[in-house]
C-alpha cells in the first residue's frame, strides 16, 4: 500500500534517511504545495479503509467480550450468594467451613489479626471440624510458625496483664481461650 507523501516523509526521517534540517525543509515544501493545491495528501491506496476495518474488528471483539463478562460476573455473584448464605440458609457457610483447608484457616486467622475471644472461639470451632490430614497440613505450612509465635506472644502478654486487668475474671477467661487454642494447635510451649 502506497503511503501519503506526509507519511513517507515522516517514515524516511524516522529511518534516519533525512537529517532534521532536510526533513523540515521538505515538510515545509510539502505544506506549501498542499496549501497551493499543487499536491494532495490523499493518494491512491490510502490507509483509511484499513483503519475502519481495524475499528470494526475491535468493536466485534468488544461485543464478544460483553457476554463473557456478564457470565463471569453472574457466576461470582451466585458463588458469593451461596457462600454467604443469601438464600436464608446457613448450610452453605457450614459446607464452606467444613471444606476449608487447614493452611487456609491459619492464613485467614493470621490475616484477620483478631485475638479477641469471639475470633479465637470461631477458629477453635473451625479447627475441630478439620480432618486430621488438614490439621497436619496446617502444622506443616509456612504460616504455622507465625501463628504459633504470635499465639505464644499473646499468652505471655495476657499472663503479664492478668494482675492489672480491670476485670480479672474476663482476663483469665481470655487467657484460657488462648491456651486452649495453643493446645489444639500443638503450640503449647508456655506454662
Amino acid at each position: 500500500m502506497k503511503l501519503s507523501p506526509a507519511r513517507e516523509l515522516a517514515r524516511r526521517y524516522a529511518a534516519g534517511d533525512l537529517s532534521f534540517e532536510e526533513y523540515r525543509a521538505q515538510r515545509h515544501d510539502l505544506v506549501d504545495a498542499v496549501c497551493s493545491g499543487a499536491q494532495t495528501l490523499a493518494q491512491a491506496g490510502s490507509t483509511r479503509p484499513q483503519v475502519h476495518s481495524r475499528l470494526r474488528s475491535r468493536k466485534r471483539r468488544r461485543l464478544l467480550l460483553l457476554p463473557i463478562a456478564v457470565v463471569v460476573v453472574a457466576a461470582i455473584a451466585v458463588s458469593l450468594a451461596v457462600i454467604y448464605g443469601q438464600h436464608g440458609s446457613d448450610s452453605a457457610v457450614a459446607v464452606h467451613e467444613a471444606k476449608q483447608s487447614g493452611p487456609l484457616l491459619l492464613r485467614e486467622f493470621l490475616a484477620g489479626n483478631a485475638w479477641d475471644d469471639a475470633s479465637i472461639l470461631h477458629f477453635v470451632d473451625a479447627w475441630k471440624k478439620l480432618p486430621a490430614r488438614e490439621r497436619q497440613a496446617a502444622r506443616n505450612s509456612y504460616t504455622y510458625p507465625r501463628v504459633s509465635s504470635q499465639l505464644q506472644e499473646q499468652i505471655i502478654s495476657q499472663q503479664a496483664m492478668l494482675e492489672l486487668a480491670p476485670d480479672p475474671k474476663a482476663a483469665a477467661q481470655h487467657l484460657a481461650h488462648l491456651q486452649q487454642m495453643a493446645a489444639l494447635l500443638g503450640a503449647n510451649n508456655s506454662g
